[in-house]
C-alpha cells in the first residue's frame, strides 16, 4: 500500500494512496481511516481506478490530490478529491463526483472510521443541543419502520470528546451524517458516513448528474498526556491460563484429497443441508476416518425435499452440533425451533448440542437479541465487511473477542458457536431483495502465511473470550487446510500444532498485538509457543522465557518445504536459545523450550 507520512501541526496522518490512515495527536489515534467510497445496490464498495496523485507537503501542512473513475456496470463515475491541512488543526476533505452513466447506487462520500479505544465512553455533541454518551458496550444496529436506524445522528455537526481527553470537532455539507458501531461486522471501528438510513437508497443518478461534499476536522482540544511510543522490540509475556474452543472446518471442495486432515483432528466437519444429501453423507464418511463429528446446517423452513433428505440420512452417531439457522438471515431462529429440529431428528440423548441465531454477523444477532433467543447462540465473523487492506483486517482481531464477551453480559450464562470464521465473506448477507450477487470465492489470503498468523491472533482472541466451539475456513480446497491438489498450505500446520498440544492454553500478552501475537501450552517439562508475525515486515520479538530448546519456521524461504513434504517438515526443529525471536514478513513459529 503506498503510504506517507504527512503532518499538520501537532497531527500526524498517515497518508495512504488516495486517503488517509491513523491521524494521531500526542500518539492518541483519533481517526483510524478517512476516505471515499462508492458502494452499489448490493452494498458492494467499488474499487477505484486512480488516474492522478499527488501529495504536496507544505510549511503550513500538506495537500493530497487524486482523479478516480469508479467502474462496475452500469455505474461509471469520475471523482476528484482533496485532502488538505488549512492550518496546525483543521483537515479538509473534499470531492466532485460525476457521473457518466445513469445508475442505482447506495452511497457516495466521504466516511471516517473512529478508533473504539477512543470512541468508546466518549461524549458525543450533535450539532448545537444534543448529547450522547457512548457505552462501551456494542451498540446495535436497530430497524425503524422499512430502514435500519444508526446509533447516532443524523448530524451536521458532531462534537467528540474521547477517552483521552482530545475534543475532535467534525462538519458535514453537501449531506447530513450518522455514525455506527462497526464492531457489529467484527470491525475494528465506528463509522461515520453521509447520506441517512431513514431516507432509503438515494434516488439513482442521471448522467452528468454531479455530487459535491465537504468535511473539516478541527482538534480543538489536545489529549491530556501523550502516549508512550512503542517499545522498539515487543514483549511477549505468559497471561491466564485458557481452553480453547472445539474446533472445527467447513468440509470444503469434495474434488480435494484429505489424507493429511487426520493430523489436523477437528472437532467437527460442517456441512449445510442445503448443499445436498450427497455432500452430507459425504461429510458422515469423512468425519467417521477422521474421529471427528459432523456439524450440521440448517436453514428454516425446510424445503419438503430437505426434509426428505433429512430423515434419510444415517448420521452413525457422529452428529456433534445442528446449527438451527433462518433462510432470512435477518430473523433470529429461538429454542422452539430448535425442539421442532430436535424432534424431527430424534435427537433426545444430549450428546447434540443445537445453537439458535443466525448464520450472518454479530449485527443481525445484536439487533435482536432477548431472552427468549436460548442459552446456544451462534453468528458468524469475517473481517472484511467495510475493507480489505492487511492493516484494517489486522484491526479487527481484538473485536472477535469483544464481541464474545458482549454477547455474554447481555445474555449471561450463555454459550457462543462462531458457525464461520472465514478471511472474507461466503456470501453478501446486505443485499437487498431481487438483487444478485455471485457467491465471493474464498480470499486466496485465507490459507496464506498472513492468513495463517491472523487466524493464530483469532484463536487467542477466542479462546481470551471463552468462546465454546468455533468453525474455522475449510479443511480442502480453495482458502482450506489442504488445497485442491491435496497439499498442505500453512494453516494446516498450525491447526496440526494445535492438535498435538492439546487444548489446554496459556494466553499470552503482547505489547504490540497489531505486530505480532502468540499462544503457549505448558506442560512440567516444556513450554510450546506459538507466534504470528502480523506485519509484512521482519520483526523482532522478546519472548517470555529465555531458555534452550528447538524451533520451527515457516515463512517464505521454508513455504515449498511445508507445502510439498509437510510430514517430514514438521518433524524437523533447529536448535533455539535466546530470548529475542526475528520473524520475517508473515512468518509463523513453533517454539519449545524446557522449564
Amino acid at each position: 500500500m503506498l503510504q506517507d507520512e504527512a503532518i499538520a501541526g501537532s497531527l500526524r496522518i498517515e497518508a495512504r494512496r488516495i486517503e488517509l490512515g491513523s491521524i494521531r495527536a500526542a500518539g492518541v489515534e483519533l481517526v483510524r481511516r478517512a476516505y471515499f467510497a462508492v458502494r452499489d445496490p448490493a452494498w458492494e464498495t467499488l474499487e477505484p481506478e486512480v488516474l492522478e496523485r499527488q501529495l504536496e507537503q507544505r510549511s503550513a501542512g500538506f495537500a493530497l490530490r487524486a482523479r478516480c473513475r469508479y467502474r462496475a456496470e452500469p455505474i461509471d463515475l469520475d471523482a476528484e478529491l482533496e485532502i488538505s491541512s488549512v492550518d496546525g488543526t483543521l483537515l479538509r476533505f473534499s470531492s466532485t463526483a460525476i457521473a457518466r452513466s445513469a445508475f442505482a447506487y447506495n452511497r457516495i462520500g466521504f466516511c471516517l472510521h473512529h478508533p473504539p479505544r477512543e470512541l468508546a465512553g466518549a461524549t458525543l455533541i450533535l450539532d448545537d443541543n444534543e448529547t450522547f454518551e457512548v457505552p462501551h458496550q456494542v451498540l446495535p444496529q436497530l430497524v425503524a419502520g422499512d430502514t435500519l436506524a444508526p446509533a447516532v445522528g443524523p448530524f451536521s455537526r458532531l462534537t467528540i470528546t474521547g477517552a483521552s481527553g482530545a475534543r475532535v470537532e467534525f462538519r458535514f455539507s453537501g449531506d447530513e451524517f450518522e455514525l455506527e458501531d462497526q464492531r457489529n461486522w467484527t470491525d475494528g471501528a465506528f463509522k461515520t458516513y453521509g447520506t441517512p438510513l431513514a431516507l432509503g437508497p438515494p434516488p439513482p443518478l442521471a448522467r452528468g448528474d454531479r455530487l459535491t461534499q465537504t468535511v473539516e476536522m478541527r482538534l480543538l482540544d489536545p489529549p491530556r498526556q501523550r502516549q508512550a511510543a512503542p517499545a522498539r522490540i515487543p514483549t511477549l509475556r505468559l497471561g491466564a491460563a485458557a481452553t480453547a474452543p472445539a474446533i472445527g472446518f467447513a468440509i470444503g471442495s469434495g474434488a480435494a484429497e484429505v489424507d493429511l486432515g487426520y493430523l489436523a483432528r477437528p472437532s467437527h466437519l460442517r456441512v449445510d443441508l442445503r448443499s445436498g444429501r450427497g455432500e452430507v453423507e459425504r461429510t458422515v464418511r469423512l468425519a467417521a476416518e477422521l474421529g471427528s463429528g459432523v456439524q450440521l446446517g440448517l436453514h428454516l423452513p425446510l424445503t419438503d425435499l430437505e426434509r426428505d433428505e433429512l430423515v434419510g440420512v444415517s448420521f452413525d452417531g457422529c452428529l456433534r452440533s445442528i446449527l438451527v439457522l433462518n433462510r432470512d438471515v435477518e430473523r433470529l431462529t429461538r429454542p422452539e425451533d430448535a425442539d421442532r429440529v430436535r424432534a424431527l431428528l430424534g435427537v433426545h440423548d444430549g450428546t447434540t448440542r443445537l445453537w439458535t441465531g443466525t448464520d450472518a454477523y454479530y449485527a443481525q444477532l445484536n439487533r435482536g437479541l432477548r431472552a427468549c433467543l436460548g442459552p446456544q447462540l451462534t453468528f458468524s465473523v469475517h473481517p472484511q465487511a467495510h475493507a480489505t487492506d492487511e492493516r484494517s483486517i489486522v484491526e479487527t482481531l481484538e473485536i472477535q473477542r469483544d464481541v464474545v464477551l458482549d454477547l455474554k453480559a447481555k445474555q449471561p450464562g450463555c454459550r457462543v458457536s462462531l458457525g464461520a470464521v472465514t478471511f472474507g465473506p461466503r456470501r453478501n448477507f446486505s443485499a437487498p431483495p431481487g438483487v444478485t450477487v455471485a457467491e465471493p470465492a474464498p480470499d486466496p489470503r485465507q490459507a496464506s502465511l498472513f492468513g495463517t498468523t491472523w487466524t493464530l491472533a483469532s484463536l487467542s482472541y477466542l479462546s481470551e473470550a471463552g468462546a465454546d466451539e468455533v468453525t474455522y475456513h475449510a479443511l480442502a480446497g480453495p482458502g482450506g487446510l489442504i488445497d485442491a491438489d491435496g497439499l498442505a498450505t500453512p494453516l494446516f500446520h498450525l491447526f496440526a500444532d494445535c492438535t498435538e498440544l492439546g487444548d489446554q492454553m496459556t494466553l499470552v500478552e503482547s505489547s504490540a498485538p497489531e505486530r505480532c501475537v502468540a499462544l503457549a501450552f505448558q506442560s512440567p517439562a516444556s513450554l510450546a509457543i506459538l507466534v504470528g508475525n502480523l506485519r509484512d515486515e521482519r520483526c523482532q520479538v522478546r519472548l517470555p522465557v529465555a531458555a534452550p530448546g528447538s524451533i520451527r519456521r515457516l515463512n517464505d524461504a521454508s513455504l515449498s518445504a511445508a507445502v510439498e513434504k509437510a510430514v517430514a517438515f514438521r518433524a524437523e526443529r533447529d536448535a533455539w536459545d535466546g530470548d529475542v525471536l526475528e520473524l520475517e514478513p508473515y512468518e509463523y513459529v513453533r517454539l519449545e523450550v524446557a522449564q
